[in-house]
Protein backbone atom coordinates (compact mmCIF):
# COMPACT_ATOMS: atom_id res chain seq x y z
CA UNK A 1 0.00 0.00 0.00
CA UNK A 2 2.77 2.42 0.93
CA UNK A 3 4.67 1.77 -2.31
CA UNK A 4 1.45 2.46 -4.23
CA UNK A 5 0.99 5.85 -2.47
CA UNK A 6 -2.18 4.68 -0.70
CA UNK A 7 -2.90 7.13 2.12
CA UNK A 8 -6.14 5.69 3.53
CA UNK A 9 -8.23 2.55 3.11
CA UNK A 10 -11.84 1.53 3.71
CA UNK A 11 -12.13 -1.46 6.05
CA UNK A 12 -15.83 -2.16 5.45
CA UNK A 13 -16.45 -5.16 3.23
CA UNK A 14 -17.76 -8.69 3.46
CA UNK A 15 -14.26 -10.04 4.27
CA UNK A 16 -13.43 -7.67 7.15
CA UNK A 17 -13.92 -10.37 9.78
CA UNK A 18 -12.76 -13.43 7.78
CA UNK A 19 -10.08 -13.96 10.43
CA UNK A 20 -12.20 -12.73 13.32
CA UNK A 21 -11.62 -9.70 15.55
CA UNK A 22 -7.95 -10.65 15.95
CA UNK A 23 -7.47 -10.52 12.18
CA UNK A 24 -8.97 -7.04 12.05
CA UNK A 25 -6.77 -5.90 14.96
CA UNK A 26 -3.71 -7.27 13.12
CA UNK A 27 -4.77 -5.31 10.03
CA UNK A 28 -5.17 -2.10 12.05
CA UNK A 29 -1.72 -2.57 13.62
CA UNK A 30 -0.13 -3.15 10.21
CA UNK A 31 -1.81 -0.06 8.76
CA UNK A 32 -0.78 2.09 11.73
CA UNK A 33 2.81 0.79 11.60
CA UNK A 34 2.97 1.93 7.98
CA UNK A 35 1.15 5.26 8.51
CA UNK A 36 -1.84 4.25 6.36
CA UNK A 37 -5.05 5.76 7.70
CA UNK A 38 -8.36 3.90 7.67
CA UNK A 39 -12.11 4.29 7.94
CA UNK A 40 -15.12 1.97 7.92
CA UNK A 41 -15.75 -0.90 10.35
CA UNK A 42 -16.75 1.64 13.03
CA UNK A 43 -13.95 4.10 12.16
CA UNK A 44 -14.12 7.56 10.61
CA UNK A 45 -11.26 9.47 9.00
CA UNK A 46 -10.68 13.20 8.58
CA UNK A 47 -7.78 14.73 6.73
CA UNK A 48 -6.88 18.16 5.46
CA UNK A 49 -5.95 18.67 1.83
CA UNK A 50 -4.82 22.14 0.74
CA UNK A 51 -6.61 23.70 3.71
CA UNK A 52 -9.91 21.87 3.19
CA UNK A 53 -11.12 19.22 5.64
CA UNK A 54 -12.31 15.93 4.09
CA UNK A 55 -14.18 13.27 6.05
CA UNK A 56 -14.42 9.62 4.99
CA UNK A 57 -16.98 6.98 5.95
CA UNK A 58 -17.20 3.33 4.96
CA UNK A 59 -20.03 0.81 5.26
CA UNK A 60 -21.10 -2.61 4.12
CA UNK A 61 -24.68 -2.08 2.96
CA UNK A 62 -26.85 -5.09 2.16
CA UNK A 63 -30.32 -3.70 2.96
CA UNK A 64 -32.12 -0.51 3.96
CA UNK A 65 -31.86 -1.11 7.68
CA UNK A 66 -33.22 1.78 9.77
CA UNK A 67 -30.47 1.35 12.38
CA UNK A 68 -27.82 1.67 9.65
CA UNK A 69 -29.55 4.78 8.31
CA UNK A 70 -29.43 6.34 11.78
CA UNK A 71 -25.74 5.41 12.09
CA UNK A 72 -24.93 6.96 8.72
CA UNK A 73 -26.84 10.11 9.62
CA UNK A 74 -25.07 10.33 13.01
CA UNK A 75 -21.64 9.72 11.46
CA UNK A 76 -22.24 12.51 8.93
CA UNK A 77 -23.27 14.88 11.72
CA UNK A 78 -20.18 13.86 13.73
CA UNK A 79 -17.81 14.56 10.82
CA UNK A 80 -19.49 17.93 10.16
CA UNK A 81 -19.16 18.84 13.84
CA UNK A 82 -15.44 18.07 13.54
CA UNK A 83 -15.16 20.50 10.64
CA UNK A 84 -15.39 18.20 7.61
CA UNK A 85 -16.25 20.36 4.62
CA UNK A 86 -16.48 17.48 2.12
CA UNK A 87 -17.71 13.99 3.12
CA UNK A 88 -17.00 10.94 0.99
CA UNK A 89 -18.84 7.68 1.64
CA UNK A 90 -17.47 4.34 0.46
CA UNK A 91 -20.16 1.68 0.19
CA UNK A 92 -19.50 -2.04 -0.16
CA UNK A 93 -22.80 -3.17 -1.65
CA UNK A 94 -24.65 -4.61 -4.60
CA UNK A 95 -24.84 -8.00 -6.26
CA UNK A 96 -21.68 -9.58 -7.63
CA UNK A 97 -21.40 -9.44 -11.44
CA UNK A 98 -24.63 -7.43 -11.73
CA UNK A 99 -24.07 -4.45 -14.05
CA UNK A 100 -26.95 -2.41 -12.62
CA UNK A 101 -27.30 -0.99 -9.11
CA UNK A 102 -30.19 -2.44 -7.15
CA UNK A 103 -32.86 -0.51 -5.25
CA UNK A 104 -30.96 -0.77 -1.95
CA UNK A 105 -27.87 0.82 -3.50
CA UNK A 106 -29.90 3.64 -5.06
CA UNK A 107 -32.01 4.33 -1.99
CA UNK A 108 -29.07 4.27 0.44
CA UNK A 109 -26.95 6.49 -1.82
CA UNK A 110 -29.79 9.00 -2.08
CA UNK A 111 -30.31 8.83 1.69
CA UNK A 112 -26.62 9.53 2.33
CA UNK A 113 -26.58 12.52 -0.03
CA UNK A 114 -29.86 13.85 1.38
CA UNK A 115 -28.19 13.78 4.80
CA UNK A 116 -24.96 15.53 3.82
CA UNK A 117 -22.62 13.18 1.94
CA UNK A 118 -20.90 14.90 -1.00
CA UNK A 119 -19.64 11.88 -2.96
CA UNK A 120 -20.55 8.17 -2.92
CA UNK A 121 -18.12 5.55 -4.19
CA UNK A 122 -19.31 1.96 -4.37
CA UNK A 123 -17.67 -1.41 -4.79
CA UNK A 124 -18.35 -5.13 -4.44
CA UNK A 125 -20.05 -6.22 -7.69
CA UNK A 126 -16.61 -6.77 -9.37
CA UNK A 127 -17.98 -5.06 -12.50
CA UNK A 128 -18.52 -1.42 -13.45
CA UNK A 129 -21.96 -0.10 -12.60
CA UNK A 130 -23.61 3.18 -13.55
CA UNK A 131 -22.77 6.69 -12.48
CA UNK A 132 -25.55 8.97 -11.25
CA UNK A 133 -25.69 12.68 -10.53
CA UNK A 134 -28.23 13.15 -7.74
CA UNK A 135 -28.91 16.55 -6.15
CA UNK A 136 -25.72 17.82 -7.83
CA UNK A 137 -23.62 15.09 -6.14
CA UNK A 138 -22.09 12.06 -7.82
CA UNK A 139 -22.68 8.39 -7.08
CA UNK A 140 -20.31 5.83 -8.57
CA UNK A 141 -22.23 2.64 -7.86
CA UNK A 142 -19.30 0.28 -8.56
CA UNK A 143 -15.76 0.95 -9.72
CA UNK A 144 -15.23 -2.79 -10.38
CA UNK A 145 -11.86 -4.48 -9.76
CA UNK A 146 -8.88 -2.18 -9.91
CA UNK A 147 -6.86 -4.51 -7.73
CA UNK A 148 -8.29 -7.79 -6.47
CA UNK A 149 -6.23 -10.62 -5.05
CA UNK A 150 -9.16 -13.04 -5.07
CA UNK A 151 -9.02 -13.68 -8.81
CA UNK A 152 -5.93 -13.26 -10.97
CA UNK A 153 -7.95 -13.41 -14.20
CA UNK A 154 -11.41 -11.85 -13.75
CA UNK A 155 -13.87 -12.44 -16.58
CA UNK A 156 -14.64 -8.71 -16.80
CA UNK A 157 -11.46 -6.64 -16.77
CA UNK A 158 -13.12 -3.21 -17.12
CA UNK A 159 -12.67 -0.77 -14.25
CA UNK A 160 -12.20 2.97 -13.78
CA UNK A 161 -10.24 5.58 -11.91
CA UNK A 162 -12.31 8.49 -10.60
CA UNK A 163 -10.77 11.89 -9.94
CA UNK A 164 -12.78 14.63 -8.24
CA UNK A 165 -11.44 18.14 -7.86
CA UNK A 166 -13.26 20.51 -5.50
CA UNK A 167 -12.71 24.24 -6.03
CA UNK A 168 -13.05 26.53 -3.02
CA UNK A 169 -12.97 30.32 -2.86
CA UNK A 170 -12.73 31.94 0.57
CA UNK A 171 -13.52 28.60 2.27
CA UNK A 172 -16.72 28.22 0.19
CA UNK A 173 -17.22 25.45 -2.35
CA UNK A 174 -17.55 27.16 -5.72
CA UNK A 175 -17.72 24.12 -8.00
CA UNK A 176 -16.14 20.78 -8.68
CA UNK A 177 -15.06 18.67 -11.59
CA UNK A 178 -15.18 14.92 -12.15
CA UNK A 179 -12.88 12.95 -14.41
CA UNK A 180 -13.40 9.24 -15.13
CA UNK A 181 -10.46 7.34 -16.56
CA UNK A 182 -11.55 4.05 -18.16
CA UNK A 183 -9.11 1.28 -17.30
CA UNK A 184 -8.68 -2.45 -17.90
CA UNK A 185 -7.02 -4.87 -15.51
CA UNK A 186 -4.22 -6.86 -17.16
Amino acid sequence: LVEGSIEAVNLSNNHTYDYGPIGLQDTLKALEANSVSYFGAEHKYITELQGISFGFLGYSIWNEDSALKEKIKGDIEDLRSQGAEIIVMNAHWGIEKDYWPNDTQKNMAHFAIDNGVDLVIGHHPHVVQSIEKYNDKYIFYSLANFAFGGNSNPSDKDTMIVQVKYNFTDDKLENYGVKVIPTRVS
